[in-house]
């Protein structure tokens, strides 16, 4: 599967700095972090895999509490698009702190 093929339209809702999420914007034009298939409230997920995930094409400044679309692909885990067209939603994280929550677009 070409890299083009795996880029996957998403909708992120980041979650504010209140929630635990980040403490200042996400750069979604170059964005690198950890993902899992569905909306998990903890780390590690209790099923499914955690894949490094990229984000393109997306704004540059998303604030805490700020949703944006972007495109999302796997950086390494060649099923991990499958499992995230599968599941539709998924859950961002950094390190072990969860950070958004977004959705696969049609």
């Amino acid at each position: 599967m070409t890299r083009a093929a795996r880029m996957l339209p998403v909708e992120v809702q980041w979650l504010s700095t209140s929630e635990g999420g980040r403490q200042g914007p996400v750069d979604m034009s170059s964005y690198r972090s950890l993902a899992a298939c569905g909306r998990l409230d903890r780390y590690p997920p209790a099923e499914g895999d955690v894949f490094g995930v990229g984000f393109a094409d997306g704004p540059s400044a998303v604030p805490p509490g700020g949703t944006a679309s972007a495109v999302m692909f796997p950086l390494v885990y060649e099923p991990a698009a499958d499992l995230l067209l599968a599941a539709r939603e998924f859950t961002v994280y950094e390190g072990r702190r969860i950070v958004g929550r977004g959705r696969v677009l049609d």
